[in-house]
């Protein structure tokens, strides 16, 4: 796995002087869909997101659907996206969403299949206010949808730097999850920002397929470091004594309901060993009885229940 990382990086240094459509902002919903499927492995959550564009480029090689590069189309690329019914449509990102889904949910990851059904349809959903109207509801020759903020470039940059930040954000602070270390976050997002910062200033490709060529090398090396550093880390697994499902004070409060029950019955074990060593003839009936749980009271379980779990900012 080290080995690929290395691979990966050297692709990314490629792809740093080239443009190409890895657009940075659809990988914040793979951080936020992490906090909320911890097992899944990121790198699958990023290759979730992006899938939209990995069925693109695989297709514009395939000659299936197609694009132009067109010097100052807009502002923050060059990509005439005139063709692109099955991929970037609204049928077909519904689709391909309900598609990926049924197969992370046949593959065993039937927890985790809604929330990787939803990565992919939310690339659609990030690209309506970025794209030019090319986006087709249905067919190419149905309505097409976009709100053209790739037309001005500071405002689509901000938009990608804002969605990164705010999944990564929610990412961090994931009760369920161990955080990885300073270190790797910093440098791994840092890459990550700075390939969002740097993607429209670089030059274009020369055509389509050096565009599908760069776009999959792109999306596949950073899922594999992705997936390499989150499986170098025990981010994908739920904190001691912990359920993904719980909050932090349900916790809590089932620790404390436990001890209450034990110290009780503890209690009444050993109050009950010493009546039974001052008798006379004790009665191995009454002493097993002792040894019996004792019911809680309603109320000395509400008592408990009641107490403060957690002041603020703890």
């Amino acid at each position: 796995m080290t080995r690929c990382a290395a691979i990966c990086v050297r692709h990314l240094s490629f792809l740093a002087h080239n443009q190409v459509t890895v657009f940075i902002g659809h990988y914040g919903v793979s951080f936020a869909v992490k906090r909320l499927a911890p097992q899944t492995s990121l790198g699958v959550l990023f290759l979730a997101v992006q899938l939209l564009d990995v069925v693109f480029a695989t297709f514009v090689l395939a000659g299936i659907e197609h694009l132009r590069v067109v010097r100052g189309f807009t502002e923050y690329n060059a990509y005439d996206l005139y063709y692109m019914p099955y991929s970037h449509s609204l049928i077909g990102a519904l689709g391909w969403s309900v598609l990926a889904g049924v197969l992370a949910a046949a593959i065993g990851g039937r927890k985790a299949a809604p929330w990787i059904a939803f990565a992919v349809f939310s690339h659609f959903l990030l690209d309506v206010p970025m794209h030019t109207p090319d986006m087709p509801i249905l067919g190419n020759s149905s309505v097409k949808i976009g709100l053209g903020l790739w037309r001005h470039r500071d405002l689509a940059l901000l938009a990608e730097l804002v969605a990164l930040a705010v999944g990564v954000w929610i990412w961090r602070h994931a009760p369920t999850l161990t955080p990885w270390p300073r270190v790797r976050t910093i440098a791994f997002v840092g890459l990550l920002f700075a390939l969002a910062v740097a993607t429209p200033f670089l030059p274009p490709p020369r055509d389509g397929v050096q565009f599908a060529w760069q776009a999959l090398t792109g999306y596949v090396a950073l899922a594999v470091l992705a997936g390499w550093l989150d499986r170098a880390s025990p981010a994908t697994t739920p904190t001691q004594g912990s359920n993904p499902s719980l909050s932090a004070n349900q916790i809590i409060l089932a620790k404390r309901v436990r001890g209450f029950a034990g110290s009780r019955l503890q209690n009444d074990v050993i109050t009950t060993s010493s009546d039974c060593r001052g008798a006379e003839e004790p009665n191995p009936l009454s002493s097993a009885a002792a040894l019996r749980p004792v019911p809680l009271r309603r109320r000395e379980i509400a008592q408990s229940i009641h107490q403060p779990i957690l002041s603020p900012r703890q």
